[in-house]
């Protein structure tokens, strides 16, 4: 029933959040290193002309610390320029990754619209080239956004989603899509 799809959510976000205030420490470092992590993906994005897949997982890894450090704007014009600078064809599964973390920060950013095309073309994407995004985040705020859209239907099929890839994902601070 839609209850108990609603509970397990709640549940499996309790967990998410639990681990986090956990990590609290980590939290304040990623905060007060922010500044850092700015300045090391301006490097990398601008100074350095050579974008190799040791450099995207940089940059990704880079962009998710500023996201939990609540800079979320900072992270999106640096995930927004890395995707376009990236080669579809080369990084396929990095770009997925990208985008999810793009749809991430348009949701924190309160823009909808945004986060939602980024979302779905993630997950669109991923289906092309025969990829499992392992992750319930994405589909926990597909759900979110298609509830605030009062699209009750596609919620509640985006939520059990989630809810089938809740058992599978690591709540850690590793990188996967």
């Amino acid at each position: 029933s839609t209850e108990d799809l609603i509970d397990s959510l709640e549940q499996f976000l309790k967990k998410d959040l639990t681990v986090l205030s956990k990590s609290g420490t980590k939290g304040k470092a990623a905060t007060d290193n922010s500044e850092q992590y700015i300045d090391e993906i301006k490097n990398l994005l601008y100074e350095d002309t050579r974008i190799d897949e040791q450099v995207v997982k940089k940059i990704s890894h880079l962009g998710s610390k500023l996201i939990y450090a609540g800079k979320s704007n900072e992270a999106l014009g640096f995930l927004l320029h890395l995707n376009k600078q990236i080669d579809n064809t080369k990084f396929k599964k990095l770009r997925i990754d990208i985008m999810i973390k793009i749809g991430l920060c348009y949701f924190f950013q309160n823009d909808n619209s945004n986060a939602l095309k980024y979302y779905k073309q993630a997950i669109a994407d991923a289906s092309r080239i025969g990829v499992q995004v392992e992750s319930a985040h994405p589909y926990v705020f597909l759900g979110t956004l298609y509830q605030f859209r009062c699209d009750l239907n596609k919620a509640e099929s985006y939520l059990q989603l989630a809810l089938n890839h809740c058992e599978n994902d690591p709540v850690s601070t590793k990188e996967h899509i």
